[in-house]
Order: structure tokens, then sequence, then C-alpha cells
């Protein structure tokens, strides 16, 4: 019994910290060391619990007898240097994400024992019966906590694996990993304040304890939080910037449709040889095939700008379809001092919020006009449509997306108003009888744009 008791209470307190600590990173285990890691990692622990276990069961001179727990103490430490050591060298992550995720599973060891601590005193439960480590009620709550702490802490180590995932620079790992570094100095000093204070050293120190650590997971969950959003916009930028590429491949694809138009005009030459024939028939023929393919060749220009040109017959070839109206006034130059995901995002935004609009909007003729101006280092864009003021949306005195699943849209005008302020202007929204107006002006000259 007093073996189980050993083997039992030894595991419980490494086997869910050293899972937790390795969950984040299970994908990262050197190339071709994942069953060495694992191997080395069984190895060293079951070495350290049978050492832990002997020194339990085996029989002390009597002057040493009273640092039994003393020497199994030891062992326990070694035992976490070992695999700490392990698990720093055979993990392929920079070296402040393993720390990060060390002290916050060091945080959740702290957690466990706050917890004990205050079951034992609420419970009044004395540790008697022998001198050693691992009472059976001991044990029994452990397994009891893990059992309900190590599911949400799974569920938190998803966020922390999202999070060394996402594009964090080194510089900021190097910053990160001091906030849970912090809160184990805090809970180290924690185990001081009792006597300071006269108190119940189990009372004192599993509510500061806990308290603390509650404190430190919800500034975890708000870091993680950030780094989310941060995710998301740069996963937004990189989705936008792909679209701009594809939108400047579809210029170049026009130019080339506009070279061939040229060419097929030069094939006309090639009717007066049918007409020098007295093939009348053959020419008119010919006539007709020539004049379909340049009739579905032919490219409208509506500005120099290619990029903003193939946004704007991209959403015209769209909105003619659902017949909606569509009207562009575009007077700016072949290059903008403007990144090529701004405008694009700029502008998709709005016209996909118009075509939403006109879609929505049943009462009257479906319309869209929209301008676009330069003038000096300023650039002016509004968008006009047609609209159903009843199917308008607010929340918290904001307008919302009028799609049935608004908290995952609605974020285009967001988006739109940090678009402006990046390049120093504004962006307003309108409402004129049956008219949504949005507006926005950017300031082309703009050095401090990121």
């Amino acid at each position: 019994m007093l073996i189980l008791r050993q083997i039992c209470g030894f595991s419980v307190q490494i086997l869910p910290c050293a899972i937790l600590c390795i969950y984040p990173f299970y994908n990262k285990i050197k190339a071709g060391k994942s069953n060495l890691f694992f191997g080395v990692f069984a190895a060293v622990f079951v070495v350290m619990a049978s050492i832990f276990t002997f020194l339990a069961v085996c029989s002390l001179p009597e002057a040493l007898e009273q640092y039994r727990t003393g020497f199994q103490d030891v062992v326990f430490y070694i035992t976490l240097v070992f695999l700490l050591v392990l698990y720093i060298f055979s993990i392929d992550a920079y070296i402040y994400q393993k720390i990060f995720v060390f002290f916050i599973i060091m945080n959740y060891g702290f957690l466990i024992s706050a917890v004990q601590s205050i079951i034992r005193d609420i419970f009044r439960i004395q540790l008697v019966g022998d001198k050693y480590l691992y009472y059976p009620i001991v044990i029994l709550i452990s397994l009891l906590e893990n059992a309900v702490f190590f599911p949400p802490m799974l569920f938190l180590m998803r966020y922390v694996k999202r999070a060394i995932e996402s594009p964090i620079e080194k510089r900021q790992w190097k910053l990160l990993w001091i906030v849970p570094a912090d809160f184990i100095f805090i809970l180290v000093f924690c185990y001081e304040l009792p006597e300071q204070f006269g108190m119940a050293e189990e009372t004192i120190n599993g509510i500061f304890m806990l308290s603390v650590i509650l404190i430190a997971f919800f500034i975890y969950i708000w870091i993680f939080y950030i780094i989310k959003t941060f995710q998301r916009q740069a996963e937004e930028k990189a989705r936008l910037e792909r679209v701009a590429e594809n939108y400047l491949k579809v210029s170049e694809n026009n130019a080339k449709i506009k070279e061939i138009s040229h060419e097929i005009k030069h094939h006309l030459k090639a009717v007066p040889l049918y007409l020098n024939n007295n093939d009348y028939t053959g020419a008119q023929e010919y006539i007709n095939t020539v004049t379909e393919e340049i009739s579905e060749l032919g490219v409208v220009e509506y500005t120099p700008h290619p990029l903003i040109n193939s946004i704007l017959t991209d959403y015209k070839n769209r909105a003619q379809k659902l017949d909606i109206k569509v009207n562009y006034s575009v007077i700016v130059s072949e290059e903008l001092n403007i990144d090529n995901a701004d405008i694009c995002c700029l502008l998709t935004n709005m016209l996909e919020n118009a075509i939403e609009s006109c879609i929505n909007d049943k009462n009257s003729e479906s319309f869209i006009n929209l301008k676009i101006r330069r003038n000096g280092q300023f650039l002016f864009v509004s968008c006009e449509n047609s609209f159903d003021a009843s199917k308008l949306k607010y929340s918290n005195g904001r307008l919302i997306s009028s799609k049935d699943n608004s908290s995952l849209h609605g974020y285009g005008l967001n988006i739109m108003s940090k678009i402006a302020a990046k390049y120093n202007g504004l962006f307003s929204t309108k409402i004129d009888d049956d008219r949504f107006c949005a507006f926005a002006n950017l300031c082309l000259f703009n050095e401090n744009k990121d």
C-alpha cells in the first residue's frame, strides 16, 4: 500500500503538468526524435519514481530517518530538472515560448496546491497516520482537483498553441514570458505572508494564492485574446494581399486581351480578299465571327490604375447579373501612394455592402453610384446605393450588418474606418431618404502608416 501511495502521489504531481507542457508543442518535437523524446521521458520518470519509492520503503539509519522526506523531495526536484532539460532541448520552438508555457503550467501547480489547502481547511482534514509523503486523502484530493481543472486547462493550452503558431515576433515573446514569471514570483512570496500577519497558514495561503492565480489566468486569457486579434488582422491582411494580387493579374490579362483585340482588327484586312473573290457570304460570316470575338474580349477601362480598374470591372459584372444599375465616376492616376491591400479592402467592402443593400431592397430600382477623385494629396471615395431602411440594424448605437448572422458580419464599416484612420483621413456614413451613402477621404502623403 505504501509503494502504491508513493507511485500514485509522484505521478499525480508530475504527469498532468508534463502533459500540459508538451501539448502546445506536440507537433514541434524535433524531426525524427519524437519516439526518442517519449522514450527518454518514460525512462527518466520510471527511474526517478523507483528511487523515490525506494526511499519511502527502505530502512534508514535512525540518524537519517528524520531526513527521509527530505531525500524524497530532492529526488522529486531532480526529476523536474531532468524533464525540464529534456523539454527545452527536444522541442523545436523559440526558447521564450517554452519558458512562457512552463511558467503558466507552474501556475497550474500552484492552483492545485491552493485549492487543496482551502479544502483541507474547510473540512478540517488532519494529516495524521504516518511520517511518509502523500497521505491517501491528499492523493484523493489531488486526483479530484485534476479531474476538475485539467480539462479547462487543456482548453486554455489550445489557445497557447494558437498563440505559438501565430505570427508573433521573437522580441515580443521576450516580453510575454515575464508575465507568468512575475506571478510565480508572487506565489512563492505568498508562503511568507502568513507568518508576517500571524494568521492561520492554510487559510491565508490558500485564499491569497487562489486569488493571485485567478487574476493571472484572467490576464493570460486577455493576452491570448489580443494575440488572436492580431492573428486575425494578419490573416485578413494576407487575404487582402492575395485578393489584390489576383486583381492585378486580372488587369494584366485585360491588357493582353486588349492587345489581342487590336490584332483581331488587323485580321479584318482579310475581308477584302473575300470581296475581291465575290464571296459575299464568306465575308459576312468572317465579319460576324470576328465581331463576336471582339465583343467578348472587350475590356472597359474606368481608370488607368490597374487594381482599381479590375475591382470596378469585377463588381460591375456582378451587379449587372443582379439587375443593379452601376455608375462609376473615377478620376485617379495610374499610381497612388496607398497599399494595394488597403485600396482593395476599402473598395471591396464598400461595393460589397452596396450590393448586399441593393439585394435586400425590394421597394425601388436598385442602383450603385461610386465616385473616386484625387485632389492633390487627398483621395476621396464616395458610394451611394439604394437601400431598405427597415432592414437596418443597430447595436449600441452603431450600424451593423443586415445579414442573418450579424455576429459574424458587419465588420466592413469598422474596417473602412480603420483604413481611413491609417491614412490620417475620415470615414462616415449618411442616410438620405432611400439612399445609403458612405464617404472616405485618405491622405496619400502619409509617412506614418503601418
